[in-house]
């Protein structure tokens, strides 16, 4: 496989076995509870908490207050009745980006809700039954509402990575064998024309499903505008380069076709690539020498599988 050259430095907190607790609201509950300490976790510009709400006590914005310590503390219920939240800032895609899960859906297993996030403005209000918004809010950004992709009882393996400038969040998981989820957020590099919206605005991406095509949203020109992936042609991803022998990596980008007002390329993402539907979620690359392991396969679908920065390790995907 002919190998890309990383343009971030990248901290792990990678294939973290989550045992199965007796139901999906629990498993799915333990999971939220772990990514969010995840994110917090890094040595090199973590997450922080603005603020939170753990259904029984609603935070004001920027007591940076954690009213989520256990797994009990995310109450999932509809819009209108008592439920959690939390909002966190990344520093480094933005110096005032924030982003909130909203656990908004009464759903029995647990893996209802929404995500969306604030390139800069910042959110402000929300109680106990109502989360907080934001001027430039962007999304919902996650399909379906699902937050996780786990409906019944199964033991989980979760991932969250950062590059040590903060500008890119990875957060995946699989249980059984299967993708349930994976979130991209990042600052996009290489936007077109230097735009500000671009370039500050950042990107994210949420799916519960077992296949993504790793789209999402960003804000260009004041505009919460849908993104769909951009990459050499499907037609390139089904065979090897006859020039080099090898299956290639590409880089890709996110153009809007659809949001008026934000249409046409706007940036390319950084240290993600697509690759040939053939290779399959769990492959790493290279397979051999050292370091070997230095990318991972976890997302697929017919058209493409997507390629990650890895730990040199294994990925198990169970």
């Amino acid at each position: 496989m002919a190998l890309p050259t990383l343009t971030k430095t990248w901290q792990f907190n990678v294939n973290n076995a989550l045992a199965s607790f007796g139901t999906a609201a629990l498993d799915n509950k333990n999971l939220l509870l772990q990514q969010k300490n995840a994110l917090m976790g890094f040595g090199t510009l973590p997450a922080t908490m603005f603020y939170s709400c753990n259904s029984v006590t609603a935070g004001t914005a920027g007591d940076g207050v954690d009213r989520l310590a256990t797994a009990a503390n995310f109450v999932a219920n509809n819009a209108g009745s008592a439920h959690s939240w939390y909002v966190l800032k990344f520093p480094g895609i933005g110096s005032n980006f924030q982003f909130l899960l909203d656990y908004n859906n009464n759903a029995a297993a647990g893996n209802a809700g929404q995500i969306s996030y604030s390139p800069s403005a910042g959110f402000t209000g929300g109680s106990t039954t109502a989360a907080p918004t934001a001027t430039d809010q962007v999304g919902p950004i996650n399909s379906g509402s699902g937050l996780t992709g786990i409906t019944t009882d199964l033991a989980q393996r979760w991932s969250v990575m950062q590059s040590t400038d903060g500008q890119c969040i990875l957060i995946f998981s699989f249980a059984a064998g299967t993708p349930r989820t994976f979130g991209v957020f990042q600052k996009g590099a290489n936007p077109t024309g230097g735009t500000p919206g671009a370039t500050n605005s950042g990107f994210g991406h949420w799916t519960n499903q077992a296949t993504s095509a790793l789209g999402g949203f960003a804000l260009q020109n004041a505009i919460s505008a849908t993104t769909v992936l951009s990459y050499e042609t499907p037609a390139m991803l089904s065979i090897a380069s006859e020039v080099s022998g090898l299956w290639d990596l590409f880089p890709v980008g996110q153009t809007c076709q659809a949001t008026v007002g934000a249409r046409g390329r706007l940036f390319t993402l950084q240290d993600i690539w697509v690759a040939s539907p053939s290779l399959a979620i769990g492959d790493t690359a290279p397979l051999t020498g050292s370091p070997s392991a230095q990318f991972a396969c976890v997302q697929a679908n017919a058209s493409q599988t997507i390629w990650v920065p890895w730990n040199n390790g294994a990925i198990n995907l169970s």
